[in-house]
């Protein structure tokens, strides 16, 4: 991520690029806590948990290609 931690705008790339990488809409992506710390909770609406999982430990998701 290339946004600077102003006026929430790294947590809006964040945002986006798990809404990206899991493929729904930015909506459906909640910045729960961590708006002003390193560490996040985010809540995906919509998403298999095991999809998020997966993304978090590996960078792909179920349907990325080998």
């Amino acid at each position: 991520m290339s946004a600077p931690p102003v006026e929430g705008k790294a947590n809006k790339e964040l945002v986006k690029l798990l809404a990206k990488a899991l493929g729904v809409s930015s909506g459906q992506v909640e910045l729960v806590s961590g708006h002003k710390a390193r560490l996040k909770t985010v809540r995906v609406h919509g998403v298999d948990s095991e999809a998020v999982s997966n993304l978090m430990r590996t960078g792909k998701t179920p349907g990325d290609r080998q």
